[in-house]
């Protein structure tokens, strides 16, 4: 049985709507994992203290390009962070550990540890 030559070209159309729609796919999935970073940026402020490497911080600062900090009593460091969608990662430059935390509006949760939105990102140090 011979293969025609149509059944060639229709082949090939179907093969380039494939290439195209799993780039499409592929953008989108990369697109909507940028979602959890844009759920932080900002700056929140909390009247309870969460450690951040011996800082008890009750401010923490999140930038669009991935850097943040922590302040409160003790000071302020200086952070670079990732998510998923339950786990906040902070790293530092000796050491990185992650957290669970939740997203609802203006209210970010780190641990037990709640924190309102009171701002955009700023003084990123």
């Amino acid at each position: 049985m011979a293969v025609k030559r149509e059944d060639i070209m229709l082949h090939r159309k179907h093969s380039r709507y494939m290439a195209v729609l799993l780039l499409l796919l592929t953008l989108a999935l990369f697109f909507t994992s940028c979602d959890y970073t844009r759920k932080v940026i900002g700056t929140w402020d909390s009247e309870d203290t969460l450690n951040v490497q011996g800082i008890e911080a009750n401010r923490l600062v999140f930038s669009e390009d991935g850097s943040g900090y922590a302040s409160g009593s003790g000071g302020t460091v200086t952070f670079t962070f990732v998510l998923t969608d339950d786990t906040m990662t902070f790293r530092f430059p000796d050491i990185g550990w992650g957290v669970q935390y939740t997203v609802r509006g203006d209210t970010l949760t780190v641990r037990d540890c709640v924190f309102t939105r009171t701002g955009p990102a700023s003084g990123i140090q």
